[in-house]
């Protein structure tokens, strides 16, 4: 048993990985995974076990699961474990989801990773696409330090509407000069 050693494997030795998931106090189902598993009820606690860890080694092997995915559960446990990385390839891959059906599970994603590298092309991609899941793309913006939203912010902020709190929150979030004047604006009016 090699539990937590640091060192190169033998070269004929097998390795796995068990995860502990636990549902109620007092019980719990171990869960084995070996490198390469195909087995959906097998790799689904795996990846969400990963999902709590900032490892970005584990980014090939997720975006080839990515592309064969066949089930909901699977795939936005996928994504949910790419928004944990801050890898270059996982926040590509999660970019590229923003502008399919997936859109709000990317959004998250992108949101949890908070990578400042998607700001840019974010914030390219929210100008787009206006209507759909605002909140989640504001959301999404803040947690990335999209500073390039901070204008668009500001003038959907004066045009009174259902976002202003979540606009309010992200501007205080980014923390840039330009937002001062329309949250204070913002919180005279009450919103």
């Amino acid at each position: 048993v090699r539990l937590r050693q640091v060192r190169l494997r033998p070269h004929g030795e097998i390795v796995y990985h068990a995860i502990r998931a636990v549902h109620n106090p007092g019980e719990h189902t171990i869960v084995f995974g070996m490198l390469g598993e195909t087995n959906q009820g097998v790799l689904l606690p795996v990846i969400q076990a990963l999902s709590l860890y900032h490892d970005a080694r584990p980014v090939p092997r997720l975006l080839e699961l990515l592309q064969n995915a066949d089930t909901v559960p699977l795939h936005g446990a996928i994504i949910a474990a790419l928004g944990a990385r801050r890898a270059p390839r996982a926040t590509d891959a999660l970019l590229a989801l923003v502008d399919s059906p997936r859109q709000a599970e990317a959004l998250r994603a992108l949101a949890a990773g908070g990578d400042p590298k998607a700001g840019k092309a974010l914030c390219e991609k929210f100008q787009k696409s206006k209507g759909n899941s605002r909140e989640v793309w504001i959301a999404a913006l803040a947690a990335c330090r999209a500073v390039e939203a901070v204008p668009v912010f500001i003038q959907d902020l004066a045009t009174a509407g259902k976002d202003d709190e979540a606009l309010l929150s992200a501007l205080g979030e980014l923390r840039d000069a330009r937002a001062y004047a329309a949250i204070l604006q913002g919180i005279s009016r009450g919103t």
